[in-house]
């Protein structure tokens, strides 16, 4: 799972990140967390009708912008993804 591979210190509280200096001290206090922990703290989405219904729930909650970010390394499939799959149907 790339959330996990690429993100998982999300799963930490921030005040336990701030005085972490090196590499290896993001991968010894994200030791214990399980793949299965993202899905708590980053909202996942592998579809696009998926992720048009959260971003209309965002908008509809008021939010003027909303922030999509690929967690994964596959940046050129991700833009294909928005450019064909979503945002030809956003307002």
């Amino acid at each position: 799972m790339a959330a996990w591979e690429q993100w998982r210190h999300a799963a930490v509280p921030p005040a336990q990140l701030a005085d972490l200096r090196r590499p290896e001290d993001f991968d010894s206090i994200t030791s214990n967390v399980a793949p299965a922990d993202i899905d708590d703290v980053i909202h996942l989405v592998i579809d696009a009708d998926e992720l048009l219904a959260a971003i209309e729930e965002c908008a509809s909650c008021g939010f003027n912008e909303i922030y999509i970010h690929n967690v994964s390394r596959d940046q050129i499939g991700f833009l294909n993804f928005m450019k064909l799959d979503v945002l030809q149907s956003l307002p």
